[in-house]
């Protein structure tokens, strides 16, 4: 399978109230040639279980559970886990439009 014209890496802590708005922004862009990594910086709430439905419904979607750390090296977990050579960086309460 060949890699994916953009990785979007996104990190998540304690963010129950925010992150579906957030996935679903970019589930709904009309560019869909990416992968979407989330890095689960060690939630200790419903943040995982939104976390986990979400990659159920959406193939694109792969996450990195790591524990709680700084937030520069969560992103470059994702940083390095990621196949394409275009990186788009998203925050847990971004909302990003579908254009």
């Amino acid at each position: 399978m060949a890699a994916p014209a953009l990785s979007v890496v996104m990190g998540a802590y304690n963010c129950p109230r925010y992150i579906g708005a957030a996935i679903r922004s970019i589930l709904d862009q009309t560019f869909r040639d990416f992968e979407f990594l989330i890095i689960d910086d060690g939630s200790t709430d419903r943040t995982p279980e939104i976390l986990r439905r979400f990659a159920a419904m959406d193939g694109r979607i792969r996450i990195i559970t790591v524990a709680h750390e700084a937030i520069c090296s969560m992103r470059n977990r994702g940083l390095v886990q990621s196949a394409a050579a275009l990186i788009a960086k998203m925050d847990k309460d971004d909302l990003s439009l579908p254009h």
